[in-house]
């Protein structure tokens, strides 16, 4: 018996065998893979390229190596419609041995498919299929699974948003018959399944979709008529706590912060006829007493009653009340012709004197990801109305008032604060512009007194153009342009300013302090971020600067008690002078690149004569290299010695008009600046005392006796 047995299972086993050979010898993988490009290609009227294909034989069919399918060449757009890791084939036996693939089942993984909305109502995938051509070759479809999508999502207003780990699965198609659904998303928290039946032209749809508690109910037909699809739809929501909605909905970025405790209950009818690149919808759905809490909200956010209102030609919101604590705001809007070309918007938003840090505690519940990591104190009045059609090119209007009496703004943790104090804001018109006047602005590096300014607000750029403001004791008139849309904000100045503090204005944008004194009268174009520290302003400081300051003083260098030790003045300056350099006027250029200015003509002047200075001053690390010539006046050189000091034509000179020239080196630092003689220089004026002006007539004879005086080690008199 046992030897039977034996036998029986040595024949199946050899009969197995034969079968898989037989299979491999009459199937042949890269036969079969044009036929299937082919069918595919037929079936989807797009590109289809195909990668390895190899034969399983359990469950009998294909497994094909990476897949991509092309895009609609009408459609703009870089990528594939889709492309996927492999794509495994359940195929029948008896066509594969005629030579094509009549497919049972069909297991697409991980998938990347690319949805584009080509105009309003119309999609990419509008274009798939179609009557396919006729014969042997066509594609049979039977279930379809994928399983780890990726879909990509392109629209014109929030561009490209990808959504992951979604699953599908599909009967086989048959006419008249009810064809099985599953759907799930968002790592299972989004679930559907339903139905969907061709007849003719129309196609039947019964799906149910749950979140949580939530359900959303559609029910309805399809019908083709043409390149347009007709509408009967209607789609429901029977009244449901939204917790796991909200949870779900943050997870993906549409509404609220993550980490919102979100209470509520939602419901509503809406249905929808006419076509689905013009829908006419009517019904209601209501959001009732919505509560949003935790995260950093300090107190709840409460919105007792929002309710949507849908007609055929526009949706329109009830007044609603959005509190928190004892602050309230209100608004209203309605989007009309929304099925159209350009739909038109008109919304309303109002506080009365409401509590800064509320308001922004509502933006922030909600997900506003602008409000998002500010914080800010005080209190604000505003009414704004936002107005206009919804198209590509034809901006919103705006207009409204902004008023407030106190307020403290920061945009985030490490940023610089803003205080503001009787500020009020008239605005109208697309951009956002209007009229702003600001008893006192405090931020660095300008704090601002007596503000009016007329501006623009575009995409995150506000322009004052001009300002007028009073700025540490003087007067400042120009443009400022501020970029929110940078972290930090960047700003870019072109100004005038007068009488300014230059001491306060320098301590104010830079580290530097205790370095000069002077009323500032400048033209600057200047740029910066408006980083965490005064370090991070001077860092990113960019620009040019013409200046000129009046009766002012260095504070941390005397520049003739430096250059009465260079030169070896008989006579050394007054006591006075020992520590600080009084000056009648200071003017020139300066050029800023990341902090660093540069200047070729700077000058000085003094009572007792001019000082010229070259080089560069770092503003960050307070560094200083700079070329320094002290030109004193005839009658000072003859005060402290003349000829007659020790450093005569060593570290001075004089030049014809008797004036003593001393040339000299800076460095250090703006607090500590080392003053020492300048040999290059020096030597250069000792070649001009001696040899004026070769280009003079006799001026070869005078500079070679001139020469000749100087080896005999006689001193040249000034005339």
């Amino acid at each position: 018996m046992a030897k039977k047995l034996l036998i029986i299972v040595g024949l199946v086993a050899a009969l197995a065998i034969a079968g898989v050979i037989a299979l491999k010898t009459l199937i042949s993988p890269e036969k079969l893979r044009p036929v299937l490009q082919s069918q595919l290609e037929d079936a989807l009227k797009r590109k289809v390229e195909l990668g390895d294909v190899a034969l399983s034989l359990w469950p009998l069919g294909l497994e094909v190596q990476k897949l991509s399918i092309a895009e609609d060449p009408r459609v703009r757009s870089s990528r594939p419609f889709a492309t996927a890791e492999s794509l495994q084939v359940s195929a029948r036996l008896m066509p594969l041995l005629s030579g094509y693939v009549e497919i049972d089942s069909l297991r697409l993984m991980k998938p990347v498919i690319e949805l584009i909305q080509t105009r309003p109502g119309q999609w990419n995938v509008d274009s798939l299929g179609g009557e396919s051509s006729s014969g042997g070759g066509t594609l049979k479809l039977g279930t379809v699974e994928v399983a780890s999508a990726e879909l990509a999502v392109t629209t014109p207003t929030r561009g490209r948003v990808m959504y992951s780990g979604i699953n599908l699965s599909m009967g086989a198609p048959a006419p008249g018959r009810a064809v099985p659904v599953k759907f799930s998303a968002l790592d299972g928290e989004l679930n559907g399944e339903g139905t969907t039946t061709q007849q003719g032209a129309a196609r039947a749809i019964d799906f149910q979709l749950r979140m949580g508690k939530v359900q959303l109910l559609i029910k309805g037909t399809l019908t083709t008529q043409g390149r347009e699809t007709a509408l009967a739809m209607e789609a429901t929501i029977p009244n449901a706590e939204i917790t796991e909605l909200a949870t779900a909905v943050s997870k993906v970025g549409l509404a609220f912060s993550p980490g919102m405790q979100v209470r509520g209950s939602l419901g509503g009818t809406v249905s929808a006829r006419g076509t689905t690149s013009a829908p006419q919808l009517s019904g209601k759905a209501e959001l009732r007493n919505l509560e949003v809490s935790g995260g950093s909200l300090k107190e709840p956010v409460r919105a007792p009653k929002l309710q949507l209102e849908f007609t055929p030609t526009v949706i329109r919101s009830q007044p609603m009340e959005i509190s928190s604590g004892a602050t309230k705001l209100n608004g209203f809007f309605s989007l009309a012709d929304y099925s159209g070309n350009a739909p038109r918007l008109e919304a309303t938003v109002w506080a009365d004197r409401s509590n800064l840090a509320d308001l922004l505690r509502m933006a922030q519940a909600y997900g506003v990801s602008a409000a998002q990591g500010v914080t800010a104190l005080g209190d604000a009045s505003f009414r704004v109305r936002l107005h206009g059609a919804l198209t590509k090119n034809a901006p919103l209007g705006v207009s409204g008032v902004l008023n407030s009496d106190s307020a403290d703004l920061r945009t985030s943790p490490t940023s610089q604060p803003v205080h503001l104090e009787r500020t009020s804001v008239k605005f109208s018109g697309e951009t956002g512009r209007g009229d702003v006047t600001i008893g006192k602005l405090v931020t660095e590096p300008f704090p601002l007194t007596d503000v009016s300014a007329s501006l623009a607000m575009r995409k995150g750029i506000a322009t004052l153009d001009p300002v007028r403001a009073t700025l540490y004791e003087g007067q400042f008139l120009g443009i400022i342009v501020a970029d929110t849309n940078a972290t930090p904000p960047r700003f870019e100045i072109r100004s005038r300013m007068e009488r300014v503090n230059s001491e306060r204005l320098l301590a104010a944008a830079t580290p530097l302090r205790k370095v000069i004194t002077g009323a500032l009268f400048s033209n600057a174009q200047l740029s910066f971020a408006s980083g965490a520290g005064k370090d991070d302003i001077a860092r990113s400081l960019n620009g040019t600067m013409s200046l000129k300051m009046n009766d002012g003083k260095l504070l941390a260098m005397s520049v003739l008690n430096e250059v009465s030790k260079i030169a070896q003045f008989v006579t050394r300056a007054a006591p006075s002078q020992a520590q600080v350099t009084p000056f009648l006027a200071l003017t020139g250029d300066v050029n800023l690149r990341d902090g660093v200015a540069s200047t070729d003509n700077l000058v000085l002047n003094l009572d007792s004569g001019t000082v010229q200075m070259s080089g560069t001053m770092n503003l960050v690390n307070e560094s200083l290299n700079l070329k320094m010539v002290t030109t004193l006046g005839k009658s000072y050189t003859e005060q402290v010695g003349g000829s007659r000091v020790g450093g005569y034509l060593t570290a001075a000179v004089l030049n014809s008009r008797g004036e003593m020239v001393i040339p000299a080196l800076v460095t250090g630092s703006f607090s500590a600046p080392r003053v020492a003689p300048d040999a290059a220089a020096m030597a250069k004026l000792k070649l001009q005392q001696v040899i004026p002006g070769l280009t003079k007539p006799g001026a070869l004879n005078e500079g070679v006796g001139g020469l000749l005086d100087l080896l005999k080690g006689k001193k040249k008199e000034p005339k």
